[in-house]
């Protein structure tokens, strides 16, 4: 299972139970050095400071905790940094220097490397939670490549492989699908179907037709192993209770609201 840590306050339960039981981790977004708070990172604003200090050495108990479980995580090869926040370019850096620059998304070459990074090993349940970078960008749209490009990834493996899970939980998340036009989704859709078909078979012959434009709904419904949830915080409480009690117990029990909707469900 390979999980994305975007938010790391308070999800240390999840932490100890999720690293429980899987063998690889991607951090995106985490400092390889989490000694120092770089100055690009501050603030004006004490508290907000003193919750970063909080988030950075939580993130250095995961690494910890990762280690001593023997879970493999997984770092960005390259970033795409600024100088400042709303600079009009970016540059790529392989190993920046965090007092200086900002790395607002991942960079080419480990895009590149997603397939063999994240669908190595024989890995085929995939829980992500938050997207990859600085995809809200007020003035650009490439600091959403990073994220795009590996909702692509895992959606094309859920449809070619049945033995492939993914779960996407996070309202955030959910927004990165729906910057993927529904014409784009489509022609996707098209690309992994037609693989599938046997060599003989004519491509030009066939026309395939969507009864919906809704880019959400092919998301979320066209296959039975791909699920995107806009609750982000509320599955990953679902996750660390589900793994702490090894899915034994009433599914009603693992979080909050879960048995009144369940019963809507059956009734």
């Amino acid at each position: 299972m390979s999980k994305n840590i975007s938010n790391l306050s308070g999800r240390i339960g999840l932490k100890e139970n999720l690293f429980k039981q899987i063998s690889e981790n991607t951090l995106s977004d985490s400092p390889k050095d989490i000694n120092d708070i770089p100055r690009t990172l501050l603030s004006s604003s004490e508290e907000n400071n003193q919750n970063l200090v909080n988030e950075v050495s939580l993130a250095g108990e995961i690494l910890d905790f990762a280690k001593d479980k023997k879970v493999n995580l997984i770092f960005p090869d390259d970033y795409k940094c600024v100088d400042e926040f709303k600079a009009p370019t970016f540059f790529i850096e392989e190993d920046p220097d965090f007092e200086k620059v900002l790395q607002l998304d991942l960079g080419p070459k480990t895009i590149e490397n997603f397939k063999k990074t994240i669908l190595s090993n024989g890995i085929e349940n995939i829980f992500w939670n938050g997207p990859l970078g600085a995809y809200d960008h007020p003035t650009s749209h490439d600091y959403a490549e990073g994220s795009l490009e590996l909702a692509k990834l895992l959606f094309e493996e859920a449809l070619t492989n049945p033995k492939f899970s993914v779960v996407i939980g996070g309202g955030d998340s959910a927004a990165i699908l729906n910057k993927i036009g529904t014409n784009q989704l489509k022609n996707l859709i098209k690309r992994c179907i037609e693989r599938q078909l046997a060599d003989p078979i004519n491509r030009d012959l066939l026309s395939l037709e969507f009864p919906v434009d809704d880019s959400y709904v092919l998301w979320n419904y066209l296959a039975s192993n791909f699920f995107v949830s806009t609750g982000g915080g509320a599955s990953l409480e679902f996750l660390e209770k589900f793994l702490k009690g090894e899915g034994n117990g009433d599914l009603a029990s693992y979080l909050p609201g879960t048995s009144t909707l369940m019963e809507l469900t059956a009734a």
